[in-house]
């Protein structure tokens, strides 16, 4: 059997002060590639439903960050990061992050890989876990 590209992954939820340090520490430390942002919210409008969620992650690792508790945090982490930025629907993320945290994502660093995958092919499915089992791994949408 071959081994999963997702088998050296971790995921990191922010629960505590601690975790808050370990994920500052994280974006410290240097790194190939895109830092990757999403939202999980409610609903699909920023202005009738809560923002739940903002996640970030490199090919290793990945960060959970509850917004009504550490919304802060991932603001600070928004805020600091110089480099460039991924999403999938980024315009999703945009529109939540700016109504609940006056965060406007810098377009002119990002790549929103929804957009790249409707180039690509659009008469394929293109949401982020459709694209992510076919061109990560099958098992991605597991779990």
């Amino acid at each position: 059997m071959t081994t999963s590209p997702l088998a050296d992954v971790s995921l990191n939820l922010v629960e505590s002060v601690s975790d808050a340090m370990r994920l500052k520490r994280w974006l410290g430390e240097r790194r190939e590639g895109l830092l990757c942002v999403d939202t999980e919210s409610g609903g699909l409008s920023p202005w009738r439903s809560r923002l739940r969620m903002v996640q970030f992650g490199d090919m290793r690792t990945g960060w959970a960050v509850p917004w009504e508790r550490w919304g802060g945090v991932a603001l600070e982490i928004l805020n600091s990061w110089e480099g460039e930025w991924g999403a999938h629907n980024g315009v999703h993320d945009y529109k939540f992050l700016s109504v609940h945290g006056g965060y406007d994502l810098p377009w002119e660093r990002g790549h929103d890989t929804l957009t790249q995958a409707r180039i690509d092919d659009p008469s394929r499915p293109n949401g982020l876990k459709p694209r992510a089992a076919a061109d990560v791994d099958k098992r991605a949408t597991q779990g």
